[in-house]
C-alpha cells in the first residue's frame, strides 16, 4: 500500500559493503531485504537531475525513448520536464493515491514545476533528518495507498568537499553514517506503526557513485567507481530477500567490472531507473508506458516458492 523511493546521493555500495552493522545498523537493516551492491546508474549519465528523473519515467536520458533530461543545475523558469511524458508520480494519481516528493536540493523543484498538480506534498530540505521528518509526517497523514520519493545529499556533499575515501574516519564515512541515524527515525516510525510497516515498500538506491576524480563524479562518466551504486529493497512483511540477480537470472546479469552500453546485447545490469516500474508493480499499478528500464515489471524481489 506505500512505497517509498529513497535516493542516497552519491553512496558508494563499496561504503556499506566495507562498514559493518554496528556503525550503519539501519542500512543493516535494509541489506537483510532483496539487493545488490552492484546495480548501475544511467548508461551515459552519472549526474543527479538526468538520473533521478529516470528514477522517476523509468527511462534512461538517451535513446528512443528517453528522456532527454541533461541540465543538472537550477531549471531556469519555464524549462520543464516533456508534458507528454508519464511518470511514477502520473500513474499513482491517476491511481487515486497519495503523492509526495522531498529532496535536498534545490534543483528538485524542477519535480512540482513540472507535475506541481500531481504532487500533493512537496518539500526541499536541507538535511537527511528534515526529509525523514517529512516522509514521516507524510506517512502520518494519511493511512491511505501512498507513493513517496525522498533524497538526501549529504554523502555527495562530503565527497566533493573532501573526497570519496572511505577510511572509517573520513568526512564521506560520516555523511553515511549521519544519513543511517537519520534512516534510523524512519524504522522507529514505522515500527511504532506496525499495520502500516507491514504494507510498506522501501527502494533505496543512488544516482551516482563518485570518486573518479577524488572529489567528484563529473567529466568520468565511464568510470566505474561513479558508475555502480545499491539496490535495496526492504518491505515490513519480510517477503523481499535475497541478491537481486539470483533472483533474475532469465531477465538480469550483473555487470562486475563492466557496464553495459544501451545497445548491448544480453541481460542488462540492475539500474536506478528499475525502481519506476518496480515501484508500480509493487503498487499493483501498471508499468510506463515506453520505459526502457524493466518494461515488464520482470524484476523480482521475492524467492521463488517450491512446492
Amino acid at each position: 500500500d506505500h512505497v517509498l523511493i529513497l535516493s542516497v546521493d552519491g553512496l558508494r555500495p563499496d561504503a556499506l559493503a566495507v562498514t559493518g552493522p554496528e556503525r550503519l545498523p539501519n542500512f543493516a537493516r535494509l541489506l537483510q531485504g532483496c539487493c545488490t551492491l552492484d546495480a548501475r546508474c544511467d548508461p551515459d549519465w552519472s549526474v543527479t537531475l538526468p538520473n533521478h528523473v529516470g528514477m522517476l519515467t523509468g527511462r534512461f536520458v538517451e535513446g528512443e525513448h528517453g528522456h532527454g533530461w541533461t541540465l543538472n543545475d537550477m531549471p531556469p523558469p519555464g524549462m520543464l520536464l516533456r508534458p507528454d511524458m508519464d511518470s511514477v508520480i502520473h500513474v499513482a494519481t491517476r491511481a487515486g493515491l497519495r503523492t509526495g516528493a522531498f529532496a535536498a536540493k534545490k534543483k528538485f523543484v524542477l519535480l512540482s514545476s513540472s507535475w506541481g498538480p500531481m504532487i500533493q506534498d512537496f518539500g526541499i530540505e536541507e538535511s537527511a533528518f528534515a526529509v525523514v521528518g517529512r516522509v514521516c509526517q507524510f506517512w502520518a497523514g494519511s493511512p491511505a495507498p501512498s507513493l513517496a520519493f525522498a533524497h538526501v545529499a549529504e554523502p555527495d556533499a562530503a565527497g566533493h568537499a573532501e573526497g570519496w575515501t572511505l577510511d572509517p574516519d573520513s568526512p564521506y564515512s560520516a555523511a553515511i553514517a549521519r544519513v543511517d541515524v537519520a534512516l534510523g527515525v524512519l524504522f522507529e516510525w514505522l515500527d511504532a506503526h506496525p499495520e502500516q510497516r507491514a504494507h510498506t515498500a522501501i527502494i533505496l538506491t543512488a544516482d551516482h557513485g563518485g570518486g573518479v576524480p577524488l572529489k567528484n563524479h563529473h567529466g568520468a562518466e565511464r568510470a566505474l567507481l561513479n558508475r555502480r551504486i545499491p539496490f535495496l529493497v526492504w518491505t515490513g512483511n519480510g517477503a523481499a530477500h535475497g541478491e537481486l540477480y539470483a533472483l533474475n537470472p532469465k531477465h538480469y546479469a550483473a555487470p562486475l567490472e563492466q557496464d553495459p552500453d544501451r545497445s548491448a546485447r544480453g541481460a542488462p545490469p540492475v539500474r536506478n531507473s528499475d525502481a519506476a516500474n518496480l515501484t508500480l508493480d509493487l503498487l499493483g499499478l501498471p508499468p510506463l508506458e515506453d520505459a526502457d528500464a524493466n518494461p515488464r515489471q520482470e524484476l523480482r524481489i521475492v524467492p521463488r516458492t517450491t512446492p
